[in-house]
């Protein structure tokens, strides 16, 4: 059968969503995304998704029209998920290091519920291409500059050796993007037990201490 073609834009339809918005493709994204996770994207197919969603195949077509569409739509979803959220808990926070523990907390908070949305977005960005690519990227090269803003402003107030804010920012994203990797080995953890070891770890290992 062939895809049935959507009408707008899915990156519009994710960033324009409202409280209203459709629980059917949050359910499918999902699906989409445990699949990948397991399978690989070379071994993911609609039919598994459609399986895994417990959904007809011409139904999971209404929602994308591409399996990569799909990969694009779980990627583009996540990072406008994490941005609005950071945002929000950034609004009234003016402290540097509390900023940043919004931030850390906000990203333990979201990929811990969605870790398999994590290894998608961590081993399979390059494989989106043209606009797809470029949008993610757009959306993570927001949320960086956003954790880099954070980042140095911390190192602007620290005393002691220099320290490369964009390769302390890197650092970081590389401890809290790896938790796919090692959380099953402290599972039960909350997000706030372990953004307070990052937090400690990252502050007092990668950032001067003052004298």
């Amino acid at each position: 059968m062939a895809p049935i073609q959507t009408t707008v834009d899915p990156a519009v339809r994710v960033a324009n969503r409202t409280e209203g918005y459709d629980r059917k493709l949050e359910h499918v994204l999902a699906a989409g995304a445990r699949v990948m996770a397991r399978e690989g994207y070379g071994l993911s197919t609609m039919r598994k998704v459609a399986r895994e969603a417990d959904m007809s195949l011409s139904g999971l077509y209404h929602y994308f029209a591409s399996k990569e569409e799909l990969l694009f739509l779980v990627q583009y979803h996540t990072f406008d998920s994490i941005l609005r959220r950071l945002n929000d808990r950034l609004e009234q926070v003016t402290d540097p290091r509390e900023r940043l523990r919004e931030m850390v907390t906000n990203h333990l908070e979201h990929f811990l519920a969605r870790m398999d949305e994590l290894k998608v977005c961590a081993s399979d960005m390059e494989t989106l291409t043209c606009d797809y690519y470029e949008q993610v990227r757009a959306l993570r090269q927001r949320y960086l500059r956003i954790t880099l803003g954070i980042v140095e402003s911390i190192c602007e107030r620290a005393t002691g050796p220099r320290v490369d804010p964009w390769l302390a920012t890197l650092y970081l994203f590389g401890m809290l993007n790896w938790i796919y990797m090692w959380y099953p080995a402290v599972e039960g953890a909350t997000a706030e037990e372990l953004g307070d070891q990052i937090l400690t770890l990252f502050l007092e290992g990668y950032l001067p201490r003052k004298e």
